[in-house]
């Protein structure tokens, strides 16, 4: 599962930056990233709570299980802005196209 996850979300994470190079990004963003382990843990998240129907604590916020990977992307790069969202985005990405 794992070593299909990181296929996937390199995969979908190139494309991605690709993808920005078409809006006149300066740079190209595949330079600048880099996903560790917390990204599996981002895909596994997905993989694990696409069906729950309950509800989870975020620190201290409330949000449906199912969409709890996507609250954390949004509060991590809010309380740290240097993680790479475009590389956490593409483990959830991966976590979706597994289901």
């Amino acid at each position: 599962m794992v070593a299909t996850l990181l296929g996937l979300s390199q995969g979908i994470t190139l494309l991605l930056a690709k993808s920005l190079l078409l809006f006149d990004y300066e740079r190209a963003y595949y330079h600048e990233y880099a996903v560790r382990f917390s990204g599996v843990l981002f895909a596994m998240k997905v993989i694990l709570n696409s069906q729950a129907d309950g509800y989870t604590n975020l620190h201290g916020f409330v949000v449906p299980a199912k969409h709890a990977a996507w609250a954390e992307l949004v509060l991590i790069q809010l309380l740290v802005p240097g993680v790479s969202f475009l590389g956490h985005l593409g483990w959830i990405l991966a976590g979706i196209v597994y289901l």
